[in-house]
């Protein structure tokens, strides 16, 4: 006799149906499975000489994956999904512990007629969390809501044109997106949002709708023309969510910027420099920046000299600063030489040219 345990699966070859075991009687008389993919399916009976000739057949396999018993990480889960699925475990708990009760039909029926007196919830609910807990696994995260399965990924919705418009507060009404409109929409975008980086959405909205969605009427007071949307126009919300699904945001924000300007400022690091690095020496970078004070002449304190151009040497790897150097003269390679040998002179003696006092980390011979 092929093991059987219980939560396993198993695939029947007469009904072509995957069933999971939620309980097999001590005696060896039989066991309870229900099919793993029905929307309807109920806890099912099998004769243990039944399953055992189908065994001997080769007509019963049991399956070693488990699709409807995927692990899943306690800290993902987020509050609200952990509060349905608690909530729902408190429900069904008392029936999944009667076993096998719960999986009879009579002693089915009376427990759920209890719990529905006493907690106030629908038939439907108890047997659809019933089912749902019995098909995934067993476990109270069987019970998670199912929102990663709403709408089809990567498929747009049959438009329907039984909805009903109606027109808001503000006497305009949204439309339905066809194909068309997502064409006056891309228009829009590639030809003037995408090139002028002055507007915003809401500005190539406003001119999607003065050119595509407006009437040029006579105003009767002042006799001149002025553009009326229509009664029933695409929203910004629509405007926004088919930018986002047709186009590439990110090429279109390189052609706004140019494409010099995005990859210098905005594209994205693949890298980083102490991922080049093995350990503190093996590389160092060197900036310049103009200090942000002016300095005055020791002489006069009434002369300003300038602004101090300073150069800081960087250790990539430890992020410490090796060295420094402190002059007038403009950005050039004078002044990178410069901090260059001070990242090569040793600390101790140049900190004492300040009146300050450091100890070498790891003393050994002087190389100044």
């Amino acid at each position: 006799m092929t093991s059987l345990l219980v939560n396993q699966l198993f695939t029947s070859t007469p009904s072509q149906q995957t069933e999971r075991i939620l309980w097999i009687d001590p005696m060896g008389r039989g066991l309870f499975g229900i099919d793993v993919e029905s929307a309807t399916a109920l806890p099912v009976f099998h004769e243990m000489n039944d399953v055992q000739a189908l065994v001997d057949q080769r007509m019963l396999s049991i399956r070693e994956d488990d699709p409807w018993l995927a692990p899943v990480s306690e800290a993902g889960i987020p509050n609200d999904h952990k509060v349905k699925r608690d909530t729902a475990w408190v429900l069904i708990e008392p029936l999944v512990k009667n076993q096998p009760g719960i999986f009879i039909p009579s002693s089915r029926g009376r427990a759920i007629r209890v719990i529905i007196a006493a907690k106030g919830v629908t038939n439907q609910t108890v047997y659809r969390l019933l089912r749902r807990y019995w098909q995934r696994g067993m476990t109270p995260n069987a019970l998670l809501p199912d929102y990663r399965n709403c709408g089809a990924p990567g498929k747009d919705r049959a438009i329907s044109n039984r909805r009903k418009l109606k027109l808001a507060s503000n006497g305009h009404g949204s439309i339905l997106i066809d194909a068309d409109v997502r064409r006056l929409f891309q228009t829009v975008i590639t030809g003037r949002f995408a090139t002028n980086k002055e507007l915003d959405l809401s500005g190539a909205y406003e001119d999607l709708i003065r050119l595509h969605y407006s009437e040029s009427v006579i105003n009767e007071e002042t006799g001149r023309q002025m553009l009326v949307p229509h009664a029933y126009i695409p929203s910004l919300r629509q405007f926004r969510y088919w930018y986002g699904k047709d186009n590439d945001a990110l090429q279109i924000e390189r052609i706004r910027r140019t494409p010099r300007v995005y990859d210098k400022d905005c594209r994205p690091l693949l890298s980083s420099s102490t991922s080049e690095t093995v350990g503190p020496g093996s590389r160092y970078q060197i900036d310049a920046t103009i200090g942000d004070v002016y300095l005055v002449s020791r002489l006069d304190r009434n002369k300003i000299v300038g602004r101090p151009i300073v150069y800081i040497v960087i250790d990539v790897f430890s992020r410490m600063i090796v060295g420094v150097y402190i002059g007038f003269e403009g950005p050039s390679w004078i002044g990178a030489m410069m901090a260059l040998a001070n990242a090569a002179s040793e600390k101790v003696p140049y900190c004492r040219q300040f009146g300050l006092e450091i100890v070498s980390a790891h003393p050994g011979p002087s190389i100044s």
